[in-house]
């Protein structure tokens, strides 16, 4: 009875905010999708929500409202907003790397696994989810700057690294859990 009383009143919540400025739609977003998935005990999202979440989570606060904390809550993602001497910075101006940067989420993931890549014109990434024995056991190309999904489903729960290759050369390598429902 209790979780049927936190759904109507999560209801009753998303029902009172007026989408009438971008935080406050933000806010009905996630709040929205969280109602749907966590709310429900699910802790894996669609593409789409994936997406949606991503694209929330990567702007300011400060122009886009609190909802983008709750959104890096939901995907398990940490953003540094202050630059070496506190200057406030937008979230993708934190690496100052000229380095493709990757993003997996969520993490940990059971059935898919959305890789967010960034890569420069005529370049050709490899994605390798690899076991810990050092066996490839999941691999994507990727030819553009994109979100995709890979599917984790028939990997057994536990721990794996993502490697990301970019023109042959290893760029970075993410860990990333595997939990089965």
């Amino acid at each position: 009875m209790a979780a049927v009383d936190s759904v109507q009143a999560a209801g009753n919540i998303l029902s009172i905010i007026a989408d009438t400025n971008v935080s406050e739609n933000n806010l009905k977003v996630v709040y929205s999708i969280y109602q749907q998935t966590w709310m429900q005990g699910v802790y894996e999202f669609s593409s789409t929500d994936s997406l949606t979440l991503y694209n929330i989570a990567t702007q300011h606060a400060s122009d886009a409202g609190e909802a983008v904390y709750a959104a890096r809550v939901m995907l398990d993602m940490q953003v540094d907003e202050f630059s070496a001497n506190n200057q406030r910075l937008s979230p993708e101006l934190t690496d100052e790397r000229d380095e493709p940067s990757v993003t997996l989420f969520p993490n940990p993931a059971s059935n898919k696994v959305n890789v967010q890549i960034s890569l420069e014109d005529g370049q050709l990434a490899l994605v390798a989810i690899i076991d810990l024995q050092g066996k490839a056991v999941v691999e994507s190309t990727v030819v553009s700057s994109e979100v995709f999904a890979l599917d984790v489903s028939s990997l057994e729960a536990g721990f794996y690294f993502v490697q990301t290759t970019i023109n042959g050369e290893l760029i970075e390598t993410n860990k990333l859990e595997i939990i089965q429902d």
